[in-house]
């Protein structure tokens, strides 16, 4: 019997499973926060804790995997690999095969491993694959380097619309009383000055407000996840340039919690929604399964490849989750 481990690491959490040839998921594991890019130190703990769980959990030794693949956020450039590389060197994986997280969603999605993933998660990124198997991203660098939105991001845009409104450059929003209900504060002013005065950071988990205020039909809202929306769109557009899709047919998948389970789908009907002004002959996929599913088929490699492999793990996961910390 072949064992195999998958890896999804993103910004804010990371999860591992151990499989068998067949697609039998028989160990999984948790940690927090593996993208590098964030903090070095903590992706190595979380991906330490996530693989040493999954490996005790499945009875298997780590000198037992036949392959080992890991999709992480953060792995972007040469020398993202490099840092990645050292890492996961140091954890006892010398040869595993490193994606960006993208890229297993893509893998998790669609067996042909051809098209784009938009996440829409902690950050944004579009990536792609094409027929020949190049690699082609836009973005994942963040708000400096060109990037719009995520979750940390549309956090800071609602705190900031919140104050404006209540200056009156903006109009007023329902985003103002569920700020101030969320952080503890009773006016605007006395939050204002918290954080100004204390130099606290601005806090990043508003985003689900904007969903509900968007619900309730709130303008300023509507606007701000407009806006989000219309970004993933102009990603893809320029993604799809440079992979030279024109108007041919493409997979494109979704995934972060921020697209794909917003509150009524607001995010995802608003992308559906600017997406069909765009040129692209995209089939849009939101990903429903656990990119894990991606990385672990990447690591069983052609064996994976009649579907029923797939299926199992999807069934297998499901149950192993199922009623655990994990689940959800």
């Amino acid at each position: 019997m072949s064992y195999y481990l998958g890896v999804d690491g993103g910004g804010t959490k990371t999860l591992a499973i151990v499989t068998d040839e067949y697609g039998m998921v028989i160990g999984v594991g948790a940690g927090g926060n593996s993208n590098h890019q964030i903090s070095r130190e903590n992706a190595e703990a979380a991906l330490k804790k996530a693989t040493d769980e999954a490996l005790l959990s499945s009875g298997i030794e780590q000198s037992m995997l036949s392959s080992s693949c890991f999709g992480l956020a953060g792995a972007d450039t040469t020398q993202d690999i490099v840092i990645i590389k050292s890492i996961l060197r140091k954890l006892g994986f010398e040869n595993c095969m490193i994606y960006n997280d993208g890229l297993i969603a893509l893998k998790a999605a669609d067996a042909s491993f051809f098209g784009m993933t938009l996440i829409c998660g902690t950050a944004t990124n579009a990536i792609g694959r094409d027929h020949e198997g190049n690699i082609h991203q836009v973005g994942g660098f963040g708000y400096n380097f060109g990037d719009f939105g995520g979750g940390h991001h549309l956090s800071k845009e609602i705190f900031r619309l919140v104050i404006r409104s209540a200056e009156g450059r903006e109009p007023k929003t329902l985003l103002s009383d569920l700020v101030l209900n969320e952080l503890g504060f009773k006016h605007i002013s006395e939050m204002y000055e918290y954080y100004l005065i204390n130099k606290k950071s601005i806090p990043v988990h508003l985003t689900p407000l904007l969903f509900e205020a968007g619900e309730q039909g709130d303008e300023p809202a509507i606007r701000l996840i407009e806006k989000q929306a219309a970004e993933l769109v102009l990603s893809a557009e320029a993604l799809a340039g440079k992979m030279k899709l024109s108007a041919k047919p493409f997979t494109l998948v979704l995934a972060g919690s921020v697209i794909t389970k917003s509150k009524r789908d607001l995010m995802y009907h608003a992308f559906l929604s600017k997406l069909r002004h765009s040129h692209l002959n995209a089939n849009v996929t939101k990903l429903k399964t656990e990119p894990v599913i991606g990385s672990a088929l990447l690591a069983i490699g052609k064996n994976a490849d009649n579907g029923k492999v797939k299926q199992h793990l999807m069934q297998s996961l499901h149950s192993a989750m199922k009623g655990s910390d994990l689940d959800g």
